[in-house]
Formats: C-alpha cells, sequence, structure tokens
C-alpha cells in the first residue's frame, strides 16, 4: 500500500480527524479506530500493508484523533469513523439505511 500523505499538523481539530478517516477510506483500507496500523494486511498477498516505520506513524496519527475526540465523549471517535465509511462506500450506506427500522407515527 502506498504511503498515506497526512501529517500530524493537519490533526489538530475535528475537521482533521475527518480528513484524516476520509484518507484512510480512500486508500480502500476498512480500519476500526482502535486497531494498530501494524496489524493490517493485504488479504491477496497476506503481507502487512505498512512498513513497521509507517504502521507506527499512522498509529500516533489514531492516538491524536482519539485525544482530540475524547473531550467530545467516548463515542465521538466512531461516530466520525462511521460517517467517513458510509460517505466512502455508497453502496453499504444504501443497504444500512434501506435496513433501518421505520419509526412508529
Amino acid at each position: 500500500m502506498k504511503q498515506l500523505i497526512i501529517s500530524t499538523k493537519e490533526i489538530n481539530s475535528l475537521k482533521g480527524v475527518r480528513l484524516f478517516f476520509k484518507a484512510l477510506n480512500h486508500a480502500s483500507l476498512a480500519f476500526h479506530p482502535e486497531d494498530s496500523f501494524t496489524n493490517y494486511i493485504n488479504l491477496e498477498t497476506k503481507k502487512p500493508c505498512f512498513s513497521e516505520k509507517e504502521a507506527i506513524r499512522l498509529d500516533g496519527l489514531m492516538d491524536k484523533c482519539f485525544k482530540i475526540c475524547e473531550p467530545l465523549g467516548e463515542g465521538k471517535i466512531y461516530d466520525i469513523a462511521m460517517e467517513q465509511f458510509l460517505k466512502a462506500n455508497e453502496w453499504f450506506t444504501k443497504q444500512v439505511k434501506e435496513n433501518i427500522p421505520q419509526k412508529e407515527k
């Protein structure tokens, strides 16, 4: 996988967190905020997606995201991750919307 071009300077607000998650999704990486980037493997080759150095850098960026989101409640980072995932994955978003139970009137 190619290196993701995003720096720690860009992650200093919720907008930066969204941009980071958007970049991860655009790199076709199905990620979870709690997972270390050292654990991601290419499913075809079974090789790591990132070098050790790049994985450590990305883990640091994710730590920064957690620190930014923490004051807003423990679920905020997951809300942003899902929001960006749904934006990047049109088909999945449609399936989710079609399967949400309708509120009774």
